[in-house]
């Protein structure tokens, strides 16, 4: 073997090497680049999430005070008509929050989609006991206690999915980063 077939090898071993090495680069920076796509993805869903959670909880505070607007000393019948129109109200958002909670839920695991579907599955299928008999009042407490409840399977549900994210950790990061 002369120098010009050893630097020919050399230089082909040389190549097969570098070709590699960008080929692992390349993969390495493209698994990164769709996990940070992904994350980004995740965390849009939960903003998204968050805040139509947010929104319905806010339709249900006016149906509240709406509620307690109601004057009992009209007729039954138009109480409620207006028991009725308010709680119509109430359940579309109901059901707008649940819709985007279905869609969002492939971003997540398992537990976090059991509990956004267990708080889903609880709005939609609570069913408030709507007495003929019952006073504003009584209706409003009914409501404030199903109102609280619902509030708490938000939070377990909302601070499932932050978990998941791992977002205490990413803004203590962060700010040990902002700070230094």
């Amino acid at each position: 073997m002369n120098t010009t077939e050893t630097i020919q090898i050399s230089m082909l071993l040389l190549a097969v090497i570098s070709t590699t090495i960008a080929i692992g680069s390349y993969r390495r920076n493209k698994k990164i680049e769709l996990e940070n796509h992904l994350y980004k993805i995740k965390l849009e869903a939960l903003s998204n999430i968050v805040f139509e959670i947010d929104k319905m909880f806010k339709s249900l505070d006016k149906a509240l005070d709406r509620i307690s607007d109601i004057d009992e000393s009209a007729r039954r019948l138009v109480i409620e008509d207006k028991l009725f129109g308010i709680l119509i109200q109430a359940d579309a958002h109901v059901i707008e929050c649940d819709s985007l909670m279905v869609k969002y839920s492939v971003y997540f695991p398992t537990k976090s989609t059991d509990a956004l579907y267990n708080f889903s599955m609880n709005l939609i299928s609570h069913e408030i006991n709507f007495d003929k008999t019952l006073s504003i009042a009584s209706l409003e407490k009914v409501l404030d206690k199903y109102y609280a409840k619902q509030l708490a399977n938000a939070e377990i549900a909302v601070d499932l999915l932050r978990t998941d994210l791992h977002l205490e950790k990413l803004n203590q990061s962060l700010y040990k980063r902002v700070k230094s």
